[in-house]
């Protein structure tokens, strides 16, 4: 297919779960396959959008469920996004972010701290959320502008990372707000879909137990078992407002000058 492969498996229930574990480790690495039933062996066509009446679901980081007694296609992608198909105007989507602001509210049994803020390209940005402590880092290359920033979320007394375990582990994600990620592939212009990097809404996870109890070693199951734990504890939102890239130049690497934002964390009390 233009855009991967696509496998015809068996209607057998062992081969079933064995595709779903596939995918359910595969996300942890990389952008999850897309997956879409091919029902009485008729072929559809695969979208990232479920059709109507579908029983596929998903979670926040993209979860894969078995799609049922039935024939599937399995589409091993090539280029997948994991944000919006492109940002033809980040101003007007940051716009729609400003509401993150009035859904960043304490809900039953959990904590909520809401970081709004603007930093310049090469610049760090921290600011306190309670138990917890928010932080950009820029990324700096050895020559030219500064090519973005690490989101981070710390306890105050430790140098620890508690959301560096937010999946996938290889491949764009969410905790790297870098500017190549709002371009396309060549850098001639906005992202259209050709850059495969998450857009202007961002999600993560966090515990304070990540290197403590909870740690990956290459364990991939392990890694599995342990998301879960996250997820339950500590979630958290960056929404881009507003920013200014460098100019496109088409072959060469853009940089970010300025970015404005608001982010929302949340754990149990």
């Amino acid at each position: 297919m233009p855009d991967g492969y696509a496998l015809r498996l068996a209607d057998q229930g062992e081969i079933l779960m064995q595709v779903a574990e596939f995918i359910e480790l595969e996300r942890l690495c990389c952008p999850v396959p897309q997956v879409m039933r091919s029902a009485g062996g008729v072929d559809r066509p695969m979208t990232n959008k479920p059709r109507r009446g579908s029983d596929r679901s998903s979670s926040r980081f993209g979860r894969t469920r078995v799609l049922g007694n039935t024939t599937f296609l399995l589409l091993l992608a090539g280029p997948m996004l994991s944000g919006q198909r492109g940002v033809q105007s980040v101003r007007a989507k940051g716009r729609a972010a400003l509401t993150a602001q009035d859904a960043c509210t304490p809900q039953p049994g959990r904590i909520a701290r809401k970081i709004s803020g603007e930093v310049s390209g090469g610049r760090a940005f921290e600011a306190s959320a309670g138990r917890f402590v928010f932080r950009l880092t820029p990324e700096r290359p050895a020559h030219g502008p500064s090519m973005g920033w690490d989101i981070g979320v710390f306890e105050p007394s430790r140098d620890e990372d508690l959301s560096r375990f937010t999946p996938p582990l290889r491949g764009p994600n969410a905790r790297h707000l870098y500017a190549w990620h709002f371009r396309n592939a060549d850098n001639s212009a906005a992202n259209d879909g050709s850059t495969n990097a998450p857009g202007v809404h961002r999600e993560f996870i966090f515990p304070p137990e990540v290197g403590r109890t909870i740690d990956y070693d290459g364990d991939a199951e392990k890694m599995l078992a342990n998301v879960d734990r996250i997820e339950a504890f500590g979630r958290g939102t960056l929404d881009v407002v507003d920013l200014r890239l460098t100019e496109p130049k088409r072959g060469e690497l853009p940089g970010f000058l300025w970015v404005k934002f608001v982010a929302c964390l949340t754990w149990p009390e």
